[in-house]
């Protein structure tokens, strides 16, 4: 079956189908209660290895700490394939849902080894052959971020649409390219996208597509813009998870500290920044290195 991106999943339950596009969205949304998402897809389908693939997403990428139920859901993924390798008996090119389900395992397979770079070759082969697999490029795009490859979050983006131009019409997918367009200092190429992002999505809510144009206003130096841009959109990031709550609040109190609003800043810091989830790293990193930033800038914190 395909899912609503026209991308090859290995059931043949809709439902199961359709909470994994659940999952999927919102996830790229930065929503929270991803891992429950993931499990209804698995007890619509238990047989479906992707299921079992997008919980571990949920369980190593997202808010949790829960590895051994990672390794449980890649076990299950492991005996599901296997069993369809043997199904198939050397006819497993003329199904898509299995060959894009072994890639994600790979993937996902090296990662937990610590093969970084081999579980990037696996999504770039996911975009050459399934471009619309928004979600294997925006792991990817996270695994450059964290080896700190500009040029290779661009790329991965890139791959997929010289395979399928229509990519472009998902809006996730829109906020992805912009982000690699403007960490590669194409900004007016990021910013056209990003606004198209952030315009495509309903109601507005796409937060990376809108830290996309935010990116592109903090390197020009346009505080009032980016200011502009971000008090616009604030409500669209209440049901956002702890990390891009407060992140996206973490670029705005820099626009008010660029342009001197001290008192500002240190009022979204005590009111967005801090205090959401205080045993998440990222949110302890953003919070720190606000009230560092605000240090530097002879700011009594």
């Amino acid at each position: 079956m395909k899912d609503k991106r026209g991308t090859e999943v290995d059931t043949e339950s809709f439902e199961c189908v359709a909470v994994i596009d659940e999952f999927i969205d919102n996830f790229l949304a930065y929503r929270r209660s991803n891992y429950n998402i993931a499990q209804r897809a698995v007890e619509a389908d238990g047989g479906c290895a992707m299921a079992h693939l997008i919980a571990v997403v949920a369980r190593v990428f997202c808010e949790t700490d829960h590895q051994e139920q990672a390794d449980c859901h890649m076990q299950l993924a492991r005996g599901i394939l296997d069993a369809k390798h043997g199904d198939l008996q050397g006819n497993r090119s003329t199904d898509e849902g299995y060959k894009r389900s072994s890639l994600w395992f790979e993937a996902l397979a090296s990662l937990r080894r610590g093969l970084v770079e081999s579980s990037i070759e696996k999504h770039l082969q996911i975009a050459h052959e399934f471009p619309s697999d928004v979600m294997s490029v925006k792991l990817c795009q996270i695994l450059y971020l964290n080896l700190g490859d500009k040029e290779g979050i661009l790329d991965v983006a890139q791959k997929a649409i010289d395979q399928d131009p229509l990519v472009l019409n998902d809006h996730f997918f829109r906020g992805l390219f912009a982000f690699g367009l403007v960490e590669c200092n194409r900004f007016d190429e990021a910013l056209e996208h990003g606004l198209l992002g952030v315009e495509m999505a309903p109601n507005r809510c796409d937060p990376w597509s809108q830290h996309s144009v935010d990116n592109v206003y903090d390197q020009r130096g346009d505080m009032d813009k980016g200011i502009e841009w971000m008090e616009r959109h604030t409500d669209t990031w209440e049901l956002c998870n702890s990390f891009m709550y407060t992140h996206n609040w973490w670029h705005t109190a820099l626009f008010y500290l660029e342009k001197g609003e001290s008192d500002r800043t240190l009022e979204l810091y005590d009111n967005h920044v801090w205090g959401f989830r205080k045993e998440h790293t990222q949110d302890q990193i953003g919070a720190t290195s606000l009230l560092w930033r605000c240090d530097l800038k002879g700011v009594d914190v």
